[in-house]
């Protein structure tokens, strides 16, 4: 199936996901414990649904578009791209190699498709 987006013209309600940092139990190559961010998969009207892509916004101003895909090993579940698409992510948000549980958050923005990344410490500071 082809990946899609959410044009402005679909109706479907942009969610307001809550994610966590999950390991694995799998070393990559170079060392690094892999991880993924899983969320609990948004209800079938909201917006992303599995294979929608949207866009992540890092505090930095990076930005990523990356499908939703089904999560590795929680029903219910789904997570935003594959394991190593948040590997630079995690790494400089938690500088070592093993991963460390962690909830995050995803604030929408204007752009119906695209949502700001923070880590809990980052969620918190901001009020």
């Amino acid at each position: 199936m082809q990946s899609r987006t959410n044009p402005a013209g679909i109706s479907r309600k942009p969610s307001q996901p809550r994610g966590k940092i999950k390991s694995l139990v799998q070393t990559a190559s170079d060392g690094w414990e892999r991880g993924e961010i899983t969320v609990k998969q948004p209800a079938p009207s909201d917006y992303p649904q599995i294979r929608d892509q949207f866009v992540l916004l890092e505090s930095d101003g990076n930005q990523c578009v990356l499908p939703l895909i089904k999560g590795a090993h929680r029903d219910g579940y789904v997570c935003p791209g594959r394991p190593g698409d948040f590997k630079s992510w995690i790494m400089k948000h938690y500088p070592k190699t093993t991963v460390i549980p962690d909830e995050v958050f995803f604030e929408l923005t204007a752009n119906r498709t695209t949502y700001r990344i923070y880590t809990s410490q980052q969620w918190k500071e901001r009020g």
